[in-house]
């Protein structure tokens, strides 16, 4: 696996805040026999200025993209057919890589046909560290990662005889989910698939609470098969948990057990820290945010599929057929 070139292809559109740190990371982890191949689809931003400057990228431009097709997937299109790599790496302009994770992946492979990890995710607002937790748990429960057949597009590396046998993103060109169809697609012809999370490679998928409603309203009533069942039994547990503590604590206080009150309190933010032990420090607070934020995004998910019968994202309308 040594031997063999990686082609690192990463489809961007208004990513001037994140293509450079993306193609740094990449140069810091690996040092030969590798290209970088960066699709710009027709970016509004500084994106385009800041890929043209670099010497030692291949930058493709997306020209011509049919209707019907969703931006991302056309762009690994296209950045698949400009590569020559054995092993193709489809990344998210957000991500960040490590030595390790190229260093996992390639020893992977030697068993695998692909390997996708989840990123540990970055939070930084108010509003990312209190969705970004139960939106992943909802994710573990609906995929859990010993059991499902499922990949994560932010990082996805496939041989490329692997990828070319199921036919490429050409025939994932309209999906929404395309990295869901791929798992199925490649589990169809009985190819054997490696997906799990890792403290090894980082993402910081949205910035802004317009970003975190909008990202996960376009994708949310779909990962859960466009069933309402499906889109809440996932929460379930941590909602009655919310519930049954602000009851204890509100009841306590309504009995001047003031005290009892504080202890409830203490007990129900070290049950949310150690449920929720991989982001350092959640509690009660971020919780009651994060539960009126998943509901608020998921009858918008609802709403789009069920109703409107389009998406909206990256300043495009996709129907859904």
């Amino acid at each position: 696996m040594l031997n063999l070139k990686i082609s690192f292809i990463i489809p961007v559109r208004n990513e001037e805040e994140n293509i450079q740190d993306c193609i740094n990371s990449i140069k810091k982890s690996i040092s030969e026999n590798y290209e970088i191949i960066v699709v710009n689809d027709n970016s509004e931003d500084r994106t385009h200025e800041i890929i043209s400057k670099m010497n030692d990228i291949k930058v493709v431009n997306v020209q011509n993209k049919p209707n019907f097709a969703v931006g991302k997937n056309y762009a690994l299109y296209l950045g698949y057919l400009n590569s020559d790599g054995q092993i193709l790496i489809f990344l998210d302009a957000d991500v960040r890589v490590t030595k390790e994770t190229i260093k996992e992946t390639l020893k992977l492979l030697k068993n695998y046909d692909v390997v996708s990890f989840s990123p540990k995710q970055i939070t930084k607002t108010i509003w990312e560290f209190s969705i970004q937790p139960i939106i992943f748990k909802f994710l573990e429960y609906l995929y859990p990662y010993s059991k499902s057949i499922a990949l994560n597009g932010q990082f996805i590396a496939i041989k490329r005889e692997v990828y070319e046998d199921i036919g490429t993103h050409k025939v994932l060109l309209s999906e929404i989910l395309e990295d869901v169809k791929l798992a199925k697609l490649l589990h169809q012809k009985g190819y054997k698939i490696y997906f799990n999370k890792s403290d090894k490679i980082y993402c910081r998928m949205y910035k802004t609470l317009k970003d975190i409603i909008n990202g996960w309203s376009k994708n949310l009533f779909l990962l859960a098969d466009k069933k309402v069942l499906n889109l809440f039994r996932p929460i379930l547990r941590i909602f009655l948990i919310l519930i049954i503590w602000i009851f204890l604590i509100f009841l306590s206080i309504l009995k001047s057990k003031y005290i009892i009150a504080f202890i409830f309190f203490i007990f129900s933010n070290l049950e949310f820290y150690f449920y929720f032990r991989e982001y350092k420090g959640y509690n009660l607070f971020f919780a009651i945010i994060g539960l009126f934020l998943f509901f608020v995004i998921a009858l918008r998910s609802i709403y789009w599929f069920r109703f409107k019968r389009s998406i909206i994202w990256r300043g495009r309308e996709y129907p859904l057929n």
